[in-house]
């Protein structure tokens, strides 16, 4: 199908869709910023704490070398255990052995038997220590006795428990938090300013008519008799309510169908009067039904369908047209009918011209066809092709 160049008079939806990818955008990159934060954090600590293990290891195994060096070995490990179990903290080893591969274990020391892969006897050669590569970290020295035998001192510390990372969870659950409470403090400003703007664009123009007011210019017919008010939008205010529903629509990336009602035989007032009053009472939004002008016996009626497909937008109308025949009928006057020609946004940044054009040239078309009703199917993709032609 054909597609006729549009004109953009208006920047809004491309500046409201720059916003919402930048919002986007800044939210992820906080959320990795965060992420980085966190594992910086906690590298840091497991570095802070592996300095201090190594720092406690070199004082425990000078400690270890000189109580094997100067008593025997029941002595020297009876005062190994005492100071293990008397300066007991968080910090201090899980997990202390002296063995060598001649002798065995001279000494196995845990804080807990979990920590052992099982009880060694005097024979085995090296204690089988279950650690954690995470979370632990082993050290090791040999030392020599004044015999010429050499020992291997080996422990085992925590670099990684409750208590040294619950500060790295605690700073970055506190910047999560902010992070949510920002982005909702923004989404909250947001949907109250496009609520606010949404509710402006409803109440129209101060001069707006409504269904009570008999201010609005008349109908006429040809006996130049006042007919009652028609209560539709004025059609001065026309393309100013599609723009803006236009631009609520591509703000928020949602469909809106315009529907162009032309009546015909519409030969005196009170006629038009019953035209318009069936569009209003079969269609939700009255400040949403426009009147499109009369010239001769032709009445104009223009829908705009927010949140609506065209598809579902023909369907609308579809119904309408059962409704309209029903009321006819209790106006005595079965001979008058309409077309209807229908447009969709359909994905594109289109203005209110270009909609109002492509659906005369809709109901032009309807006019020659048995179902009287025809939609407009815009091709988003070559659409966006034709504009960047003409914009190369």
């Amino acid at each position: 199908m054909l597609l006729f160049s549009s004109r953009m008079t208006d920047n809004t939806n491309q500046m409201s869709r720059l916003l919402a990818r930048t919002y986007l955008i800044l939210t992820i990159l906080a959320l990795v910023l965060i992420a980085a934060f966190f594992f910086w954090r906690l590298g840091s600590m497991i570095a802070a704490e592996e300095q201090r293990a190594a720092s406690h290891f070199r004082a425990l195994s000078q400690e270890m070398t000189q109580l094997w060096r100067s008593d025997t070995l029941q002595a020297a490990g009876q005062e190994a255990s005492r100071r293990l179990t008397d300066n007991r903290s968080s910090r201090d080893p899980l997990v202390v052995s002296v063995y060598s591969f001649e002798e065995g274990v001279d000494y196995l020391w845990a804080r807990n038997g979990q920590f052992l892969e099982y009880m060694p006897d005097t024979h085995s050669a090296v204690p089988q220590i279950r650690a954690n590569a995470i979370v632990h970290r082993r050290f090791t020295r040999s030392f020599e006795l004044p015999d010429g035998g050499r020992r291997i001192v080996t422990a085992v510390y925590p670099v990684l428990d409750r208590q040294n990372a619950y500060p790295v969870l605690r700073d970055t659950l506190v910047a999560f938090l902010g992070l949510i409470a920002a982005v909702l403090v923004i989404a909250l400003i947001h949907t109250v300013r496009q609520a606010t703007r949404f509710q402006q664009s409803r109440s129209g123009p101060e001069n707006a008519p409504s269904r009570n007011d008999p201010s609005p210019s008349p109908v006429h017919d040809s006996n130049e008799d006042q007919a009652p008010s028609l209560g539709l939008m004025p059609q001065e205010g026309m393309e100013h309510r599609l723009t803006l529903e236009l631009e609520r629509a591509g703000f928020h990336e949602q469909d809106i169908s315009v529907a162009w009602f032309t009546f015909r035989s519409v030969s005196d007032g009170a006629l038009a009067h019953h035209n318009a009053q069936a569009i209003l009472a079969f269609f939700s939004f009255a400040d949403l039904c426009l009147d499109g002008g009369q010239q001769r016996n032709t009445q104009s009626i223009v829908v705009v369908l927010p949140s609506t497909s065209l598809p579902e937008a023909l369907a609308q109308v579809e119904r309408f047209q059962g409704f309209y025949w029903d009321e006819r009928h209790t106006w005595g006057r079965r001979d008058v009918d309409f077309s209807c020609g229908l447009s969709a946004r359909n994905g594109r940044l289109v203005d209110a011209e270009r909609i109002i054009s492509e659906c005369r040239a809709a109901v032009r078309r309807a006019d020659t066809l048995p179902g009287r009703i025809v939609g407009f199917q815009p091709d988003p993709q070559r659409y966006r092709e034709y504009l960047a032609g003409h914009s190369s």
